[in-house]
């Protein structure tokens, strides 16, 4: 008999100003040991200071995107389970935007941290699949210090920290340097497209976006506008009552 895969449901990101926690780092050589054990450290000052410590224990993992196209993520049900002390949640950050910056990976840890304090109190914050955010997301990460932007697809995703939260990181001491790694093809440094603003935790942003080739053509009558349908733009075609030629769209 087969087990039947189960499909992991995933939510794809007070201010007290603690002491600074973490000392000036010198030049490191990032690896993953090093990097999860920082988000570790990181998180830990997000659940103690900005959701007063109730937020619960969690897996911490550094994952490739996969399907999920996000930035990170924060399962809706417990993933993680031991024998002997329950199970827990995960709480992701995407391999191949881990070099994003300091402010946009606490931004996503924070993001993930609003998802669940909303399941701890039971309150549904996404709804088409876990994907669209709605107002209770929005309210419960403004509370937190996240700026909100409202995405067309995805609902109040779009997330940054505000200026008070960028302070509470630079107050910390927070570096990039033991996140400077990725996975993935090789590139340049990480970088955001001007004039689209940040695309922010939780929408996969457009970082080599491909062009998808085309295979299809629409021609249409210029008269009376029958449209027809082929894999050639070339293809001559005529319009059977008004006798003129189909006129390709670009």
């Amino acid at each position: 008999m087969s087990a039947k895969k189960s499909k992991k449901r995933v939510l794809t990101c007070p201010n007290v100003y603690g002491t600074r926690i973490v000392p000036a780092l010198p030049a490191l050589r990032p690896d993953l040991r090093t990097a999860t054990d920082y988000l570790h450290l990181i998180w830990k000052a997000i659940s103690d200071e900005l959701f007063d410590g109730t937020l619960s224990r969690v897996g911490l993992t550094i994952q490739s995107q996969g399907h999920h196209s996000a930035y990170g993520w924060c399962t809706v049900a417990p993933v993680w389970h031991t024998t002997t002390n329950g199970s827990y949640h995960e709480v992701n950050i995407s391999a191949e935007y881990l070099d994003r910056g300091i402010y946009d990976i606490v931004g996503t840890l924070v993001h993930e941290g609003v998802h669940l304090d909303n399941i701890q109190k039971g309150v549904q914050d996404c709804s088409r699949g876990n994907t669209y955010h709605n107002k209770r997301f929005r309210d419960r990460a403004e509370e937190v210090g996240l700026v909100v932007t409202h995405h067309p697809t995805y609902g109040h995703a779009i997330t940054e920290l505000g200026d008070e939260l960028k302070a509470w990181v630079d107050a910390h001491g927070f570096s990039p340097a033991p996140l400077d790694l990725y996975r993935g093809v090789k590139r340049g440094p990480w970088s955001v497209p001007t004039g689209t603003g940040s695309e922010g935790p939780g929408v996969r942003p457009p970082r080599g976006t491909a062009t998808k080739k085309k295979t299809s053509w629409k021609h249409v009558c210029p008269d009376c506008g029958a449209i027809a349908r082929t894999s050639k733009p070339t293809v001559s075609l005529i319009c059977g009552d008004c006798k003129v030629p189909l006129e390709v769209e670009a």
